[in-house]
This record gives C-alpha cells, structure tokens and sequence, in this order.
C-alpha cells in the first residue's frame, strides 16, 4: 500500500501570493488616485486659463467700445475669441429688434466661422426658439443626464435682469458642449447685454443731441415754443448720462467680480495652500495672476478717465510726507525694475518734508511715470526719481514765505521720444508705439491721469527727451499748500493702481476664539466667520484660504440667508459680500444690527463696486470695514486679525 504524504509547505506560497495581489492593488489604488488628482488639477488649471483668456477679451472688448469703437465691430472681435476658447466652428452674435408690435426679431452683429450646406434653417429656427422662449436652447435639444449637450448648435439668450436684448450661438464645439459652458460663457453673455443696451443709450443720446441742435438754430424764430421742447431734450440727456454712470458701475462689477475669483485661486496657488507646485506650474500661475493684476489697472484707468470726464472724481488735500510717498512708490515698481536689471535711485531734498496733496493720487502719478520708466528701459539701463523744492520769495531773494513747488523728476536711460511725438502724450488712448508689430503694450491712459491728477493740485507736468537717451517727466507741484485738511477740489473718484505691499496673515489670533465670544461653542474655540456671497468661485477660493488660518466657515448665499445664520449660530465675524440676490449686504447689515445679541459682531463689506461712495454707504450700513475685490489675502487676513482683536 502507497501512503501519500502532504507536505506542510505547500500553504506558503498561497499567503505569500495572496500578499502580493494585495500589494499590487494597493498600488493600483494609489496611481489612481494620483492620476485623479492629477487631472483634476489640470482641469482647475485649464479652466483658470479658459477664464482668464475670457477676461482678457470681455476687457479688450470693454476699452474698444469706451474708446468709441464701433458696436459691430468689437462683437466681432469679441465672437471670435469666443470662438477660440470654446474650440467652436462658427458663432453669430444679434441683437433683438426692439419692436413690441411685431414678433421678436434678430439684427445680426456678428457672424464668424465654417457653416456647412443646408445650416441656415436650423440656425433660423435655433434663434427665433432662444428669442421667444428667453431660455437656452440646442439642435439637437438637449440630450440626457451624463451625456453631451448641444452636439452640433447651442443657443444662448442676451438678457438684461428678464428683458432678452440677443442671443449668442455657437457651432461644432470640438469636444462638445458640456454643462459647464454655460457659468463659463456667463460673463461675455453680460458682457454682450451691457454693451448692446450702451449702443442702445448710445443711439438714444445721439438721437436727442441732434434734436437739441435743430431747435437751437430755430430758437430765434420760436423762442416760446422750443422752451418745453429743450427742457425735454436737457432731460434725455440727463437721463443718459445717468444711464452711461450706471453703465461704468455695472462693468465695474461684472469684471470685478469674476477677475477676483481668479486673483484669489492664482494667489493661493501661488503661495502654496493648498500643495506644492513645482517650479513650470509656478511659472504658469505667476503668469496668471500677472495678467490679472494687468487687467485690473486696465479697468482701473478706464474708469478713472470716464469719471475724469463726468466730472466725478475729487482730490483731498492734506498734509503728506513726501519721503513715505516716493519710498512706497519705488517698492511697487522695485520687482519689475529687478526684473530688467535696472539700477535705480531715489533723491529726496532734505528741505522737503510735507507737503499739501492728495496722497494715493500722488502716489498714483509717480507710479504711472515710474512703471512707464520701466517698461520704456532696455535691461540693463537706469531709472530714478528725483525730488527738490524751489521755495516762494521775492525778488531780493529772501523768502517771504509765499508758496513755493516742489518738482518729482521721473528719470530713465530709455529709448527717448521723438520730438514729432511729445504733443500726443497726453491725449487719451494714444500710444506713440501702436502698430501691429509694437514692442510695448498699454492703454495710453496713464500719462492722461498723470496730466489731468496733476492740474486737480494745481500743478503741472511737463516733459525733456532725446532719441536713445532716455527722458526726463518733471512733476510740478504747489508745496505748502493752505488749504484746511480734507478739502475737495472737485474734478474725478476711483481708486486706481493703489497696491498695498504684501503683509503676512497674523495666524495666531486663528487658533482660538476670542474670549467669551458666543462663536467659540463646545470644544472647538477657533473663530468662527459666516461668509456671505453668492459667487461659488469666490466662496471656494475664500473658503480654502480662511481654512488654511484655521478659521471654522459658514456660508450664505442671500441676504436673508445671512441674518438667520448670524441668528442661529452668533459667529464671531460676518464677511458681508455688498450685491446679493433676493436682498443686498447693506440691508442684511441694517437688519443684523438691530438683532440682539449681534450688534457688536464685526462686519466686514466685500464689493466690487468700488465706485465714488460706496465705502461711505456701507459704513453708513453698520459695516465695521471694507474689502475691495478683487480681494489681496494679506490685506484680508490684515482686517480679519484687527477685528477680531477688537471685538475681543
């Protein structure tokens, strides 16, 4: 008889397979998580690039209408970036007729792309749908859950609050239309309605100027009978005047807005918060958020020359320390003076201390002469800024203390100005290099705000330059000014180029509530902020960068939605953001202040609107302070560490 022996030994190599099955899986688990995150990140990235390429164009489309372009004209433009950042084969951009008679009708302004044979019904039927209806629409109509949308056309309404004024219609998206276009194409689609209701205004004015020049030149024949006619016509033209102010604070807002998202994600990616970036990626986000901060005092000085122009804007007068002013300014030029490898230098006459001005405004003409300094020096060259005093006296030459000027010479090694080109430097929206080849970029605005800054102080500025030399820009100002501190000299007022330097968050007041503040509940004592605003994109990026100070978060999206947080949970501070659905900041505010309990809770005002009075409004509100958008985080964490000490 044969006995078979089994041998113990053949049970180890199952649990030694079985270890490396499960190790392998575990490893499988990991690269995918890894590749997720990865695509992730690059989606973010990629859609920060799409956002970014859109304000770009909403901004070049805004400066081209203000500066008088015609209204056909940047909606083509406009259509065909459009047309790039969405990959889409052709577009058409219309206006509704308005004609409340007759059916909706469509005036094409733009029309761009490859459309095949046969298209042209689909694309009729497609616009009259979008017109009538006031909603999206699709050919094919929108398919299911999880699947593409719009595969082949997608048309999207141009509305003003629930008046439809166009439509928007893309073609043959490569990738097709997924939902996220619509939040994307949400801003040119503002944009669009903003700029056809301006051409609109525009008509209308144009319309009534013209009838007020007719009467005028039979004002001698009828006299009595044009007196009605003219105060009408005075009216409509007070009427678009006003409507052009609520024009700039719209685009103020609508550009503001979306451009803060972007600065906000950019600076938190850029310092790091939320993982390190390897060196390319903080190129590129470097490279975002410079272009941010570019469009940004592009609106900027489109704004503050259309208020110029209104009449709007207004200097303060008080005392100044020259030598804080000029050092602030060098600082902000410093990095990009570095990056071209320039030398730079700052004298200061030791006689000149204090003088009567406007102090962001003299900060804001030195800082334009400076970055111009800059921008116009080959690498290598040099820049400076010279400040002397010439004091009052008579014609012995002894002083009798009549005032004097002191004079801010802008000085650089650059590539000079032609003497043909010196009388339009000046004049708004010129730029002496402007052809399709040029070399340096710009608006042409800020030598104008310079100019026209500097007659509000009863000042002057002139200019010395040669070819390949480099120029000379003397600021002239009156020194030992009388004025009482605070006095307006009316003229244009928008805070322009105004950049703080970067100030580090005071984190160790965010590891503990402050005492006895009905915020810091159980055993978890870190502040706690309600965050009021109805932009995701702002509530993410504001929400990842308050967590990383170690704040506790609670969001609202509405006015009402704020007062029953702030009711239910006491927090410690209230970032109040102004313009909100169903009800605004400002009356959210009112309305918390009178709850008890909630009177003293800090409130800080967030707004893109940073317009002549808005910061006296939300004070007038309750607010405690006020954060301009786009938002810099170190400013923020600045107000939030004051507040919260205060309310201590």
């Amino acid at each position: 008889m044969t006995h078979e022996v089994t041998s113990p030994a053949r049970s180890e190599p199952r649990w030694a397979e079985s270890a490396a099955s499960q190790a392998a899986e575990r490893k499988t688990q990991y690269y995918s998580l890894l590749y997720r995150e990865m695509a992730e990140r690059k989606r973010v990235e990629a859609h920060l690039r799409q956002s970014n390429a859109l304000l770009v164009a909403l901004g070049e489309a805004q400066l081209r209408f203000v500066s008088g372009s015609a209204l056909g004209a940047v909606l083509h433009d406009l259509l065909a970036s459009l047309l790039t950042i969405t990959q889409s084969a052709a577009g058409l951009i219309g206006e509704q007729i308005e004609s409340p008679a007759a059916p909706p009708t469509c005036q094409i302004h733009a029309l761009a792309g490859t459309y095949p044979d046969g298209a042209g019904h689909a694309w009729v039927t497609l616009v009259d749908r979008v017109l009538a209806t006031g909603k999206p629409a699709g050919d094919p109509p929108f398919a299911g859950a999880g699947r593409e949308i719009f595969p082949q056309l997608l048309g999207l309404p141009i509305s003003i609050g629930e008046t439809v004024v166009g439509v928007l219609v893309l073609a043959d998206c490569a990738d097709g239309f997924l939902p996220d276009i619509l939040s994307l194409l949400q801003p040119a689609l503002s944009t669009c309605a903003q700029l056809i209701l301006a051409h609109r205004n525009e008509q209308r004015r144009k319309a009534a100027e013209q009838a007020l020049a007719e009467e005028r030149a039979s004002l001698a024949r009828r006299v009595a009978e044009s007196t009605v006619e003219l105060r009408l016509a005075n009216a409509e033209l007070t009427h678009a005047a006003h409507a052009k102010d609520e024009f700039l604070a719209t685009i103020n807002h609508e550009l503001r807005t979306p451009l803060n998202s972007i600065l906000l994600f950019a600076e938190i990616l850029h310092k790091q918060l939320t993982g390190s970036l390897n060196e390319r990626q903080v190129r590129a986000v470097s490279g975002i958020e410079e272009s941010g901060h570019h469009l940004l005092t592009l609106i900027n000085d489109i704004l503050d020359v259309a208020k110029m122009d209104a009449g709007k804007l207004s200097v303060e007068l008080a005392p100044c320390q020259v030598e804080m002013v000029c050092q602030a300014s060098m600082r902000l030029v410093a990095a990009m003076a570095n990056k071209k490898e320039l030398q730079i230098s700052l004298t200061i006459d030791p006689r000149v201390g204090v003088i009567q001005a406007d102090e962001r405004r003299l900060k804001q003409m030195l800082v334009n002469l400076l970055s111009n300094a800059v921008k116009f020096t080959p690498a290598g060259g040099a820049i400076g800024l010279e400040v002397t005093g010439a004091a009052g006296g008579t014609d012995d030459g002894t002083d009798d203390g009549a005032d004097g000027t002191v004079y801010f010479v802008v000085w650089d090694t650059g590539i000079g100005i032609a003497a043909g080109d010196l009388r339009h430097l000046f004049q708004p929206f010129v730029q002496l290099d402007s052809g399709h080849t040029r070399q340096y970029g710009g608006t042409g605005l800020g030598l104008v705000l310079v100019h026209r800054m500097a007659r509000m102080h009863g000042g002057r500025i002139t200019v010395e330059s040669e070819v390949g030399r480099g120029s000379r820009f003397t600021l002239a100002l009156p020194w030992r000014r009388q004025e009482p501190a605070g006095e307006e000299l009316r003229a244009p007022i928008h805070p322009a180029l105004e950049e703080e330097l970067p100030l580090e968050p005071a984190a160790a007041t965010c590891d503990t509530a402050p005492g006895g503040s009905p915020g810091a509940t159980g055993g978890d004592r870190r502040p706690l902020v309600l965050l009021a605003e109805d932009n995701d994109a702002n509530i993410a990026a504001l929400s990842q960068y308050l967590e990383t100070l170690h704040y506790r978060l609670l969001i609202a999206k509405t006015g009402q939605d704020a007062i029953d947080q702030a009711r239910l949970h006491r927090p410690n501070l209230i970032l109040m953001d102004v313009q909100m659905p169903e009800m605004d900041g400002l009356e959210a505010t009112r309305r918390i202040r009178i709850e008890p309990g909630l009177a003293h809770v800090p409130i800080i005002a967030m707004t893109a609107q940073v317009m002549p009075g808005d910061q006296e409004r939300c004070l007038a509100a309750g607010v405690d302070d006020f954060v301009g958008k786009p938002i810099q985080l170190a400013r923020l964490a600045e107000v939030l560490d004051l507040r919260l000490r205060a309310a201590g």
